[in-house]
């Protein structure tokens, strides 16, 4: 678990803290200060393949798409409990 905090960044934008629950290539989970529950950061070239995959619409598609969003929920899910912030109840 690494943490990292600051006020500004270089742009002098306002900086949260953040602590690194899971590095897990593509699912990333992170607890952002001030909030109640951990976040999944999804990288934008992820994103944007979720976004083909989508609009792409044929059936193999959909299913590559909900098998990548159901690992990343699931990363989410497992981290989230085992660090005592079940998003499930």
């Amino acid at each position: 678990m690494r943490e990292s905090s600051s006020n500004t960044n270089s742009r002098g934008a306002a900086v949260t803290a953040v602590k690194v629950l899971s590095d897990v290539v593509n699912n990333v989970v992170v607890l952002t200060e001030g909030r109640r529950l951990p976040a999944l950061v999804v990288q934008g070239d992820r994103l944007h393949e979720w976004l083909r995959l989508a609009q792409a619409g044929d059936t193999e598609s959909i299913e590559l798409l909900a098998y990548e969003m159901q690992l990343s929920v699931a990363e989410l899910d497992r981290v989230s409990e085992l660090e005592g912030f079940p998003i499930h109840d």
